[in-house]
């Protein structure tokens, strides 16, 4: 099975197209459809903003003895 996947620099998926057979090229009016779908795709990855990378707090605790870390 084959799928085509349109994502952002920063991998949000702004279009996925799952299954796609061989015959959805072969029929003009499937694959002019499908062409104009990933056409807008493209399109909107491209002016899409670019997000920051989430940053994740972390604590980190000593532990008074290596048993605790171990459990």
């Amino acid at each position: 099975m084959a799928r085509i996947v349109v994502q952002t620099d920063d991998r949000r998926t702004v279009f996925e197209e799952q299954d796609v057979q061989l015959g959805d090229i072969a029929d003009e009016r499937v694959g002019v459809a499908l062409l104009d779908r990933l056409e807008q795709a493209i399109g909107q990855a491209q002016s899409a903003p670019r997000r920051r990378p989430l940053r994740r707090v972390v604590a980190l605790v000593p532990a008074q003895d290596y048993r605790d870390v171990i459990g």
